[in-house]
This record gives C-alpha cells, structure tokens and sequence, in this order.
C-alpha cells in the first residue's frame, strides 16, 4: 500500500469520529448521566489520538503523488488542504485534550458532573473541530476527484 493509499483509507476516522464524539458528548450533557457522559469523553479522546497518524500520513501522500506526477493534480489544492488539516489537528486534539481534563477532573472528584462548564467547554470545541474536519475533508476531496471542486467554479 503506498503513502496515498494509506491516507485516503484512515482519513475518514477522525471525521467520522469527531462528529459522533459532539453527538456522544452534547447528549451525554442533555441526559446528566455518568457512565455516558464518561464514554462520550473517552470517546472524544481516542478521535483526536486516531487524528494523528491521518495527519502524519498526509506530507508521505503529497510526496508520493509528486513522485507519479498526475497531471490533473493541483497543488495549491493540495496547500489549501494542507494548511486546514494543520488548524483540525489543533483543533481536534484540543477537543481531545479537554475531554481527557474532564474526564479525569470527574474521576478526582469522584462525582457526577457538579460542573457542567468543562463539558460544555469540550462540546464546543467538538463542534469547532467536526467544522474544521469536514471543511479539510471537502479541500482533500478537491485535490483529485474533479466531482468535489467543478461546483466551486
């Protein structure tokens, strides 16, 4: 499987991911129940740890398709793209980074949530990454599938 490959098979992961994650933590926040509102943390926390290896593996994708020379290949589509997956990484690991806070600030307090503006915190920052996930999704799709930027004509 070559770098490209690879990328285009995991990159669906943290968007898909994130999306769940803000439904999973914005219910878990209407319902007020621990073991959800732990499992919609946890799961907020694994997106943003499966986010890395899709980024890490997007600069060998550039290079390989660099090395094969498509014609149709645009690379400011490709910059565009790069520079968005840059901002969702920032932004799905801080998700990430504030649900693990949440979580472990729960089970420090061994309660139920007494304070709910940590989690409202980590919803709004899934809800900021899912945003920023799905715009560097559409730019990725533009690099080579013509289908995804005739209509930006």
């Amino acid at each position: 499987m070559n770098a490209a490959a690879l990328h285009l098979a995991i990159n669906h992961l943290p968007v898909v991911g994130i999306l769940l994650a803000t439904i999973a933590v914005a219910w878990a926040y209407y319902k007020n129940q621990t073991d959800l509102t732990d499992g919609a943390l946890l799961l907020t926390a694994l997106v943003a740890v499966l986010a890395l290896p899709v980024f890490m593996s997007g600069e060998p994708a550039e290079e390989f398709l660099k090395t094969i020379q498509l014609l149709d290949i645009d690379g400011t589509r490709i910059e565009r793209h790069e520079w968005f997956a840059t901002f969702a990484l920032i932004t799905i690991e801080a998700a990430g980074g504030f649900a693990l806070i949440t979580y472990f600030q729960r089970r420090h307090q061994n309660q139920a949530i007494h304070d709910k503006r940590l989690l409202i915190l980590v919803m709004v920052s899934c809800i900021v990454a899912t945003a920023i996930m799905m715009r560097t999704a559409q730019l990725g799709g533009q690099i080579h599938h013509s289908e995804a930027h005739e209509a930006n004509r």
